[in-house]
């Protein structure tokens, strides 16, 4: 193929992403739209959504804390064709998106939207909630630093409703016995995740060190835990490549959900 056409396809790709605005994200199967939400479809999410599927095979009763557009689920949902999955959302807006891009997806009997603060939900006993084989979140990133003007931001990016120890401890009450607990956060926060998480009796034992090349340090770290102490294996995974176009492990991944792989 001639390299002015492949430029042609890429501007062509540009071009239709822009005009998509902020208001909505495409997908091979499925469309996410994010108006209402604070937190939009980004990269490291979308990774994050494509790894969780390569966890188990046989994790079918599912948990996604803080759901927000309900990326996560409904990327588990395509790949996982016997999964069950409860999103939970505290903020109002981001429950209704998540909700109306289940009601429109493929799978809408397999995807629950729930309003519900996650501090309570796992530690109400009496709502005879079911433990989970496969717990996920991409939680509030930035506990104690600076706060924007924006509200709905500030509840979704920052830390002070649902801190790491809170989390950990709710996610470890809802979880089954062989259940896997699967968390997203800052590479500056891993050790401390690790830490919270032993508190808990729940141990790291894959993660995967993301950075946007090889030039770049590690920014987001997604971390999966167990009950059993077994020997923590890390991977390495690079977004780019030097020439910035997507790593092969990364268009493996993405390939079942991004429209241009």
């Amino acid at each position: 193929m001639r390299k002015e056409h492949i430029s042609g396809i890429r501007a062509a790709v540009f071009a239709y992403f822009c005009a998509m605005g902020n208001d909505f994200f495409r997908f091979k199967q499925f469309e996410v739209k994010q108006g209402k939400t604070a937190m939009k479809v980004c990269t490291d999410s979308c990774l994050f959504g494509a790894l969780l599927p390569c966890i188990d095979q046989n994790r079918t009763r599912i948990l996604d804390i803080g759901t927000g557009t309900g990326l996560l689920s409904l990327m588990y949902a395509q790949r996982h064709a016997d999964a069950q999955i409860d999103a939970i959302e505290l903020d109002e807006a981001a429950f209704e998106q998540a909700k109306e891009n289940f009601a429109v997806s493929p799978w809408p009997d397999r995807l629950t939207a729930i309003q519900a603060d996650f501090r309570s939900y796992g530690s109400i006993e009496e709502n005879n909630i079911a433990k989970y084989d496969l717990i996920f979140s991409n939680p509030p990133f930035f506990e104690g630093d600076l706060k924007s003007a924006d509200n709905q931001r500030n509840q979704a990016l920052h830390s002070t409703d649902l801190g790491f120890e809170g989390l950990v401890r709710n996610t470890e009450a809802l979880l089954q016995p062989e259940g896997i607990f699967a968390v997203l956060i800052p590479f500056s926060r891993r050790e401390e995740m690790i830490r919270i998480a032993k508190e808990y009796t729940l141990f790291p034992y894959l993660e995967y060190i993301v950075a946007h090349t090889q030039l770049h340090d590690y920014f987001r770290v997604i971390q999966l835990f167990s009950r059993k102490e077994l020997e923590n294996h890390v991977e390495e995974i690079l977004i780019r490549d030097l020439k910035q176009q997507y790593s092969l492990k990364f268009r493996e991944l993405l390939n079942p959900f991004y429209l241009y792989l």
